[in-house]
């Protein structure tokens, strides 16, 4: 078996799935996908990993940067359009980073609502023992529960 971080940048999303497939043709074996996705805001499928570019740690408190829109259907359809590569090229395995980014906290005021930023697929709560599910949660979700058991 072999793993990869493999985050989608940029705008050719052809050239990301032909270095994929390029990348499983090399190998001998299975291929996991062990780190990918994006921020939840206009604009993060393009930064991928550098979606937490978008907050300014330098400001008292941190805030997110100007023209920072948070849209969390991006981040929905940036992880299904990725699970639905990876399914369709023969990948074994994706872990989408990450669950929760408690760093990265919510806040009802958008320039403080880090968890924009975040790769989290739900927003954390106050206490760190509680979150809401994003629609990025609902999406990789509804990609597995299409999944059949194995017979």
């Amino acid at each position: 078996m072999a793993g990869v971080n493999l985050y989608r940048q940029g705008t050719d999303t052809e050239g990301y799935a032909r270095h994929l497939r390029d990348l499983m043709a090399g190998l001998d074996k299975p291929l996991v996908i062990t780190e990918f996705g994006c921020g939840a805001y206009r604009g993060a499928q393009v930064r991928g990993a550098a979606s937490f570019f978008a907050v300014n740690w330098f400001a008292d408190p941190p805030r997110l940067r100007a023209g920072t829109v948070r849209d969390e259907s991006v981040q929905a359809r940036y992880l299904t359009e990725l699970l639905e590569l990876y399914r369709d090229t023969g990948v074994r395995g994706a872990f989408v980073f990450t669950f929760s980014m408690p760093g990265f906290p919510a806040d009802d005021d958008p320039e403080l609502d880090l968890d924009t930023a975040g790769f989290g697929i739900v927003r954390p709560g106050a206490d760190l023992a509680s979150w809401e599910p994003k629609q990025a949660f609902h999406a990789v979700a509804k990609h597995y529960a299409a999944y059949k058991e194995p017979r």
